[in-house]
């Protein structure tokens, strides 16, 4: 672990000695309503006072505002002992809003532990004719390595969820459940390498590429933030009971993640390194694409997992990683609730294995 940990040190060393946030001086504390934001695409505390009589005015009159998702009906991953929110949410997170959304963010850790998280990036650049399944592990890692370290992050989504399964309300009364997308700065369409094809999808699917390289987060500021957060724990000591990341078919997910909390550097040089930093960062992590294995009549991606299960996408488009993010979410809960009689402990059998790299 001295390589490791030498790894680690490297990643903090941007970070600062700084307090965390103010708001996260209390951790676990719901803010108050009328202190927190009910947006799409704004962050200002003047702002989100204004939609959250937007939003009450807008429940009265029995209308979606904003283009928030209402949910009429009831679906199995909600639970009756559940809270079931109205609306579900996305919050965009750019430079200017970084700041507040993670004071928000820090302020939620400790109750809402569990994190589904997707990334969206310029597709691929180095590929190999032979299935991946074939491939040793090695190579496996080799081809991603090259193709995360010549290109950039484009958006981050996490979604939040306690161990009932609530998303946070932010002071709403849990009408409204929240998530959040973060959008990167780096990736510049005009000059970065990418796969046209991959551009051309997300571009389709609503991200602005022209809005990124001037509004775009910078990942040295998101990385402070984010370790400042708690949502990753580099001391085990000071913190030991971690989040709990879930993904689907995480490999990439991880490996852009990680080399933007490490302020742009390459991913370490060996399987073994990178494995051992994924622990250290995240603790418990759940494939979603490696948990099917147990769980009969499920097969390819998250859209065609979701559709099977009858997971409804709530709230933005495929291939927008807060979206994204929330269907991850979703799926797990149903998975969970179906395959696992709802219970953490039988799922447990299917922890810390990253599909694509251990196993395909």
């Amino acid at each position: 672990m001295d390589r490791l940990s030498q790894l680690l040190r490297l990643r903090l060393s941007h970070q600062g000695a700084g307090e965390r946030p103010a708001s996260a001086r209390h951790p676990g504390r719901v803010p108050r309503p009328g202190e927190l934001a009910l947006r799409r695409d704004c962050g200002s505390q003047a702002h989100d006072a204004r939609l959250q009589g937007s939003l009450r005015r807008a429940g009265e009159r029995g209308e979606d505002p904003r283009g928030a998702t209402p949910l009429h009906t009831v679906d199995v991953f909600f639970a009756t002992r559940r809270r079931r929110p109205q609306y579900l949410w996305v919050r965009s997170v750019w430079a200017w809003n970084l700041e507040y959304e993670f004071s928000i963010i820090a302020s939620l850790v400790d109750r809402f532990s569990y994190v589904a998280f997707d990334t969206e990036f310029p597709g691929f650049l180095y590929s190999t004719r032979r299935p991946h399944r074939l491939l040793p592990p090695s190579l496996r890692y080799a081809i991603l390595k090259a193709n995360v370290d010549e290109m950039e992050l484009v958006q981050l989504g996490l979604t939040l969820f306690d161990a009932s399964g609530d998303l946070p309300d932010l002071g709403t009364g849990g009408r409204v459940g929240f998530v959040w997308e973060f959008n990167f700065r780096e990736f510049d369409v005009r000059r970065d390498p990418h796969a046209p094809d991959s551009v051309v999808l997300l571009r389709s699917s609503g991200i602005d590429f022209d809005r990124l390289p001037l509004y775009g987060i910078d990942s040295g500021h998101f990385a402070a933030h984010f370790y400042r957060s708690g949502l990753v724990s580099h001391c085990r000591f000071c913190r030991p009971h971690s989040t709990r990341w879930i993904a689907f078919h995480s490999c990439y997910d991880f490996a852009y993640l990680i080399k933007v909390l490490g302020n742009g550097r390459p991913l370490p040089d060996t399987l073994e390194e990178f494995l051992g930093l994924v622990n250290l960062l995240f603790g418990e992590t759940v494939d979603l694409k490696h948990m099917m294995r147990g769980c009969k009549g499920l097969f390819g991606g998250l859209e065609n997992v979701a559709r099977t299960l009858g997971v409804p996408r709530q709230a933005g488009k495929s291939h927008q990683a807060g979206s994204d993010s929330l269907v991850t979410y979703q799926v797990y809960l149903k998975m969970k609730q179906r395959f696992f009689d709802g219970r953490d402990a039988k799922v447990a059998c299917h922890r810390g294995i990253i599909y694509g790299l251990q196993t395909c």
